[in-house]
């Protein structure tokens, strides 16, 4: 059992001769290598299954000596033909390159129009200034994104940031500085979430810092007695016995120039007596 693998030209078109045939004939004969090994008929599935793989190397090499045969002029115009791709390629890639640098102008161009439209429209509903850059969307300069589709975005832009604009007044500290700061948030990247967010911070920290300001007025320092005088000028002492140890609470304000200066002066009352100290929160205003 072998394939013969004749090449044919059939309708413009290499073909090989009788090809259905021949391999509906091989599968016929096929169907007598399907059987169960067993330990009588070993010997024998060991020679076909030689056999077998002898068919599989002919019909391999039958098939490269077809193409061999039948394409042998080809190949090497086919290489031929691929350069030539290479070399139209080439043409189209430096026609490329000098469209992009009017391209790339003209994108500018449209880009500047974009921000004048922007301006025109906020002078047209009396509105103050909003920059545009945080939002500008890339795909406005692409020639397929028409003038009055940007128009209709930058519509829908100004309306959203009003919108916005109104919904942060709700949740706007008091203090001016930190409204400040909030506005500030949303208008990087006119973000309604973010803004909230800051709001929300701010207000955190106002109320710790209220929290530590009301624990330490709470705390009120105990007298302490002077001591007495003996009538030789000596100093006597409060009590014979050894005095208790006493705490206080403070909390200190200054720049961190004012907390290093007063960092060395308690490390310096700390090396003389018998004074500690700890610090026990630090933070920023």
């Amino acid at each position: 059992m072998e394939l013969t693998l004749q090449p044919k030209l059939e309708d413009g078109q290499i073909t090989v001769v009788d090809l259905d045939s021949q391999l509906e004939m091989a599968r016929s004969e096929l169907k007598k290598y399907n059987y169960v090994v067993t330990e009588n008929n070993y010997k024998d599935a060991k020679k076909d299954r030689s056999d077998l793989n002898k068919l599989v190397k002919q019909i391999a090499d039958a098939r490269k000596s077809f193409e061999d045969k039948a394409f042998s002029k080809w190949k090497p115009e086919k290489t031929k033909i691929m350069d030539f791709e290479k070399e139209v390629k080439a043409y189209s890639d430096e026609l490329g390159k000098g469209m992009y640098v009017f391209d790339e102008q003209e994108k500018e161009e449209k880009r500047s129009q974009i921000y004048e439209a922007w301006d025109s429209l906020l002078e047209q509903r009396d509105s103050e200034f909003y920059d545009l850059q945080p939002v500008f969307n890339e795909k406005w300069l692409n020639k397929s994104y028409s003038a009055k589709q940007i128009e209709e975005d930058l519509k829908s832009i100004y309306d959203k940031i009003k919108q916005d604009l109104m919904f942060l007044g709700t949740f706007l500290p008091t203090d001016e500085m930190e409204a400040e700061k909030v506005r500030s948030t949303y208008f990087e990247e006119y973000d309604l979430t973010k803004a909230k967010m800051k709001a929300d911070s701010l207000k955190a920290l106002r109320e710790r810092v209220e929290s530590q300001k009301q624990q330490q007025a709470t705390i009120t320092p105990k007298p302490q007695e002077s001591p007495s005088i003996s009538p030789q000028g000596t100093v006597n002492s409060i009590s014979e016995s050894k005095q208790n140890t006493n705490w206080a609470e403070f909390r200190v304000e200054g720049t961190i120039d004012d907390l290093k200066e007063l960092t060395k002066a308690l490390q310096e009352l700390k090396r003389t007596t018998n004074f500690t100290y700890k610090i026990t929160g630090k933070g920023e205003l």
